[in-house]
């Protein structure tokens, strides 16, 4: 029989591999036994007694060939990304007030006969500021408190706008006389037409008082007295709506022209 000597397996004599920061050995031995590495020579590219996965080459991922790292062996490195910079607070631009009435919800008061005229009168009387657009006008208790106004309160202000087609066709025999007083007593009265359309130009149709930028008549009549005797339907209105009324008077405004000297 023949006998065998048993191997006897000399120790290395190289250095174990071990981590940076904590000194630990590391645990990538090739048979899977979770040993470290022994080396015989330091990494021939960055000079560090450590495994090509744990040397300075294999933790930058920078050895090719046979320095490279093991595959799986290294944590996969994750690109540093710069944290987005805090957007500065920036001043909150003011929001620009309205002049009108504040933004309420509208009350509406309807009339089908006459009797928002009397109405119309008695809260005229009252006011600082009345404006009015209407085809035309030659209502004489109307024109009567206007003038009363202008006499009894302080810094009273008046604005008439009517349409100029019928102004200048003198429609109503009794328009000019009465605009003119108002003209006299202080109210800017102008005249206007409704938009052009080819060679024609529509009529200042609109039909509106505002008082004090907070009370709006609106509806289908003009301020005359002629208006007294027809069914029409007049609106007394409060609230958000009046804004959109009086930016109408003064776009009709706007477009017109004072009265012409005679």
């Amino acid at each position: 029989l023949v006998e065998f000597e048993p191997q006897v397996v000399m120790p290395s004599k190289g250095r174990k591999c071990r981590l940076v920061h904590s000194g630990a050995a590391c645990t990538l031995a090739k048979n899977g036994s979770g040993n470290p590495i022994v080396l015989n020579s330091p990494c021939k590219v960055c000079k560090e007694w450590r495994c090509r996965s744990h040397c300075k080459c294999g933790r930058g991922n920078t050895g090719r060939g046979r320095k490279a790292p093991r595959p799986g062996t290294t944590p996969a490195i994750v690109p540093q990304v710069a944290p987005k910079p805090k957007r500065q607070a920036t001043a909150t631009r003011p929001v620009p007030m309205s002049h009108g009435p504040p933004e309420t919800a509208p009350q509406v008061d309807v009339w089908a006969s006459n009797s928002w005229h009397a109405k119309l009168v008695e809260e005229v009387k009252r006011s600082s500021s009345v404006q009015i657009a209407t085809m035309i006008f030659d209502e004489p208790s109307l024109s009567s408190a206007l003038k009363q106004c202008f006499q009894k309160t302080p810094g009273f202000k008046c604005s008439i706008v009517v349409d100029r087609k019928h102004y200048l066709d003198r429609t109503s025999s009794h328009q000019r006389p009465r605009l003119k007083e108002l003209e006299a007593a202080g109210a800017v009265v102008k005249l206007a037409s409704g938009f052009k359309k080819g060679s024609y130009h529509g009529l200042m149709h609109l039909k509106a008082a505002v008082l004090d930028s907070r009370i709006a008549y609106a509806g289908s009549c003009n301020f005359t007295l002629a208006a007294l005797s027809h069914r029409e339907l007049c609106m007394r209105l409060t609230g958000s709506s009046v804004v959109r009324i009086q930016t109408a008077i003064q776009e009709a405004e706007q477009s017109g022209q004072l009265l012409p000297r005679e």
